[in-house]
Parts: C-alpha cells; sequence; structure tokens
C-alpha cells in the first residue's frame, strides 16, 4: 500500500492529488479536505474518515473508494 499522499492546489483549475504513480485532476471541493492528509495514508485512514462539510457523502465515498484502489496497486509501497 501506498505510504503517501500528495496534494497541489490550484487557485482557478484542477486540484491534482498523488498517490503512489496514480494522479487525479479533481474539483477544490474534493482536493481541498485532502490537505490534512499530505503524507499520511490515504486507504485505510481517509475511508474511516467522514465526509467533509459541504461535500455530498455518496460522493466523497466514491472518490476515497479510487484513492484506496491506487494506493492498493501492486508494487506500491
Amino acid at each position: 500500500m501506498c505510504s503517501g499522499l500528495d496534494v497541489v492546489a490550484h487557485p482557478t483549475g484542477p486540484w491534482l492529488v498523488r498517490v503512489g504513480p496514480v494522479v487525479y485532476a479533481v474539483p477544490a471541493d474534493l482536493g481541498r479536505p485532502l490537505l490534512a492528509w499530505r503524507g499520511r495514508r490515504a486507504a485505510a485512514d481517509l475511508a474511516a474518515a467522514p465526509a467533509p462539510a459541504g461535500v455530498d457523502p455518496d460522493r466523497w465515498r466514491d472518490f476515497v473508494a479510487v484513492l484506496a484502489g491506487a494506493a492498493a496497486r501492486p508494487g506500491c509501497e
């Protein structure tokens, strides 16, 4: 499992979220809550966290599932 999560903020465009070798371009409302998680495990810990205020819980759950999938890729340590 990947040990880190990286977030690159952008003032007018999509934010970049990296989990291991995978990079996602996401809207700010999904990227912003991840700033506090930089450098932490992206799968188990984040999946257990409730949806941030202002983010649809179903949308958050789906997004975190995608991050968890990236973190579980073979060769991602």
